[in-house]
């Protein structure tokens, strides 16, 4: 998860005397302790002499704590002190009062202007302190953290201010990377590297989005049906707005889940409707929709207690006039025997054990065939594309063919794996209209086509031995019934039945 949040900060500047220690990058030092010498031997003794006057060597010649320290990390602590312009915060809700850049002044006496006062009383600082990243003409820092030993300081004040705009990145549990952006003064523009901040993520999430659930890494929300429908449907929203702090700003993306089990019914119930709404659902489609919306991640927590709705209860609240009703009743009106060879459908039923092979030679598909074409709207990640590659492999056929929405496809399985699968997008050159919504197996042999719909994605609804690759003989469970009917040849998708006929000659 990642959180950006800004805001504009007031700098106060004013001059001061300090006494500080700051980390400073020596990379020669560091290089020395790792081993590298110079040819001259003189050399290398007065190093070695200067490391122990500044005790990163004893008096043996060995590594200090300190000398540790600098040796994995260069860093080296330096004191200084002087008279320093320091532009600082003052009262920040973040901040609190801290100094963020400072300039060494010249050491004449300071002769106040008219429009600066001199504090008779200390002004008390953190003794933590960071350095805006800027881009000087004639000095470059080496150090960004430093600490004041003198933490309550006389100020000379300027009533000048400087105001720098801020962006809070939170990208993991541990850190913030501070950017800041504008000027220190006329001459110092401000660079775009980051300031490492010491915070954690989580702790910022619960402050800025209270009802955060932690073991589910989900915020929980009340359904609304009208707002932000797409979030809704995908449990996700994107560039999610939040307030901490002062700051403004947004999560890139928010994982989402019902705020408690009442309200996981309604969010269920909207998204089994919308389904209803965009096809025709049987008795058997219904049932296997609200199963597959039950065991979406979102409503993990209150699985055990989603029970499926039943059809009639769903119906009873639709007026006759709208589509879900329809989209209920028509399947159910129509006369089954007159467009399916029933004797023949086949029906998997929920927890019973099978393999693609079986299944194969229940519904009848012959040994030797010209050409077989499996049409999915979904075979588009790895588990997908592994089932389909074995269930194509459980049919002999000269040619084979899926043909599924490569335009979503996360999976390259079959591409690398399967030389003797083609892929087709049905988005390219196949449906000239809305795409089928069924699954359909056709198989050609002898010239003569076969086509069955088959009533759930079969990749998803059988479930196989976890580590073991899926092959065409191995059994798998079926989480859900599902039914495969063979159909007449003129009732298939008129523009999947037109590719076929031209796949059978060759195009």
């Amino acid at each position: 998860m990642k959180v950006t949040l800004s805001k504009e900060v007031t700098l106060h500047t004013a001059v001061t005397y300090m006494k500080i220690k700051k980390n400073v990058v020596r990379s020669d030092i560091q290089e020395y302790l790792n081993g590298k010498r110079f040819d001259n031997n003189l050399i290398n003794k007065r190093i070695d002499a200067y490391l122990k006057e500044i005790e990163i060597l004893d008096e043996y010649g060995q590594l200090t704590g300190l000398g540790e320290r600098v040796r994995n990390t260069a860093l080296l602590p330096t004191y200084e002190e002087g008279k320093y312009r320091i532009w600082y915060t003052e009262n920040d809700d973040y901040f609190g009062r801290k100094i963020l850049y400072f300039r060494r002044e010249t050491p004449q006496e300071y002769q106040p202007k008219r429009d600066r006062t001199i504090d008779s009383e200390p002004l008390s600082f953190e003794e933590n302190n960071f350095l805006i990243p800027v881009k000087e003409r004639n000095s470059e820092n080496n150090f960004t953290e430093f600490y004041l030993l003198n933490k309550d300081l006389y100020m000379v004040y300027d009533n000048n201010r400087n105001r720098v705009n801020i962006n809070l990145v939170l990208e993991d549990e541990k850190r913030v990377l501070c950017y800041f952006s504008g000027l220190i003064g006329k001459d110092c523009s401000i660079k775009s590297q980051p300031v490492e901040r010491e915070e954690k993520l989580n702790e910022i999430i619960y402050e800025i989005l209270p009802d955060w659930n932690k073991e589910n890494e989900r915020l929980r929300i009340r359904f609304e049906e009208v707002a932000d429908e797409k979030g809704r449907k995908s449990f996700e929203i994107q560039q999610y707005p939040c307030k901490w702090k002062d700051f403004s700003g947004h999560i890139d993306s928010v994982k989402l889940m019902p705020f408690d089990k009442e309200n996981a019914v309604v969010w269920r119930n909207h998204l089994l409707i919308s389904k209803i709404r965009d096809s025709y659902l049987s008795t058997e489609d219904f049932q296997n929709t609200a199963e597959d919306i039950n065991e979406e991640a979102a409503f993990e927590d209150y699985r055990d207690r989603l029970e499926i709705p039943s059809q009639e209860n769903i119906l009873k609240k639709q007026s006759k006039d709208n589509l879900v009703y329809w989209h209920l009743n028509a399947p159910m009106d129509l006369n089954p025997n007159t467009m399916f060879n029933i004797e023949h459908a086949i029906t998997l039923l929920k927890d019973e054990s099978t393999s693609f092979s079986e299944i194969i030679q229940k519904i009848g598909v012959s040994l030797n065939n010209e050409l077989v074409v499996f049409y999915d709207r979904y075979i588009i990640d790895d588990k997908q594309q592994k089932a389909v590659a074995a269930f194509m492999r459980s049919v002999n056929a000269n040619k084979k063919i899926i043909i599924t929405d490569m335009s979503q496809n996360k999976s390259s399985f079959i591409e690398k794996n399967c030389k003797d699968i083609r892929m087709r997008d049905f988005n390219q050159g196949i449906f000239s209209g809305p795409k089928a919504h069924d699954r359909y197996l056709i198989v050609v042999s002898n010239g003569k086509t076969k086509v069955w719909v088959i009533t759930s994605s079969l990749m998803d609804k059988i479930i196989f031995p976890k580590n073991k690759d899926i092959d065409a003989d191995i059994s798998g469970k079926v989480k859900g019934n599902v039914t495969i009917t063979p159909i007449d040849e003129k009732d298939l998708d008129k523009d999947l039945s037109n590719f076929v006929k031209g796949a059978k000659n060759g195009k």
